[in-house]
């Protein structure tokens, strides 16, 4: 890491001690693009913006820029930087935090948060630190965003690159439901989804998983109304 992410990180790192958030679990709202760092009691102890710049699958050593994953809200990754691929296979996590100050740097990020779970990392762009109070955490449904997913993997164009994105997106999905949606009614169907997800990669017909992709797609508008 180099001298100016090192003093970022670590400007970073004292002011969530300062606030007691340095251990606290923090929430996600990337709807708002906001992070919560919280206490026992659910309650903001720090707030940042934030965008998500990668994620980083743990299962194949793959990373996917935030602005190539359509699970992501409309304007919940950071821009796309000039020379950078969309995907980068066999990373490894210094690879992966080159990438990532990289990309932070181009976006003029206060910080970068890497929000890991066991089977994936996120990387996270953050701004304006701030202590919490006001801004507090609830959690939406994640119901378009799977749906969009969804949508865009029926009409991807080759049948290798959909192999690749399912496994990703089935990351993402555990991350969701390990984070912003512990505890929640979503955090069941999340991993359900996730699993579906897995078990269409072992499918080698091309009608077959869209046909599968069709049934989450009908569960998911259920779930909702």
């Amino acid at each position: 890491m180099n001298h100016n992410w090192q003093k970022k990180q670590d400007e970073f790192l004292r002011f969530l001690q300062e606030h007691n958030a340095d251990e606290a679990p923090y929430r996600v709202d990337l709807e708002k693009r906001k992070i919560y760092w919280v206490d026992q009691m659910g309650l903001s102890l720090v707030v940042a913006d934030c965008r998500v710049i990668l994620s980083f699958a743990l299962s194949n050593n793959s990373v996917m820029m935030g602005w190539v994953n359509s699970s992501l809200p409309p304007g919940a990754s950071v821009d796309p930087v000039e020379g950078m691929d969309d995907i980068y296979p066999e990373c490894d996590p210094n690879d992966v935090w080159e990438l990532a100050m990289r990309c932070g740097e181009d976006n003029e990020a206060d910080a970068i948060y890497r929000t890991p779970s066991p089977q994936a990392w996120v990387m996270l762009a953050l701004w304006n630190l701030r202590p919490g109070g006001a801004e507090q955490f609830t959690s939406g449904s994640p119901r378009s965003h799977i749906l969009q997913v969804v949508e865009s993997l029926m009409s991807h164009p080759t049948f290798e690159e959909r192999q690749v994105l399912l496994d990703n997106y089935a990351e993402s999905f555990l991350q969701m439901a390990s984070h912003p949606y512990k505890g929640t009614e979503f955090e069941d169907p999340l991993k359900d989804a996730a699993r579906q997800f897995r078990n269409l990669l072992a499918l080698r017909d091309e009608e077959e998983q869209k046909k599968g992709l069709r049934a989450i797609q009908s569960a998911w508008v259920e779930l909702d109304g």
